[in-house]
């Protein structure tokens, strides 16, 4: 079991920066796509 929770930390430790980066690329994705979707649903129905 040691060994396996030893694992689990330098995992954790070595992906730490990449798990940061696919976090922030995922907001910055899902902020776009909202943006987008606002942006379309004015054009469609929040202007009159």
């Amino acid at each position: 079991m040691p060994n396996v929770a030893l694992t689990v930390a330098l995992t954790l430790r070595t992906d730490y920066n990449n798990s940061w980066v696919y976090i922030n690329s995922v907001f910055f994705t899902y902020h776009w796509l909202h943006v987008i979707i606002l942006s379309k649903y004015d054009s469609i129905g929040g202007k009159k």
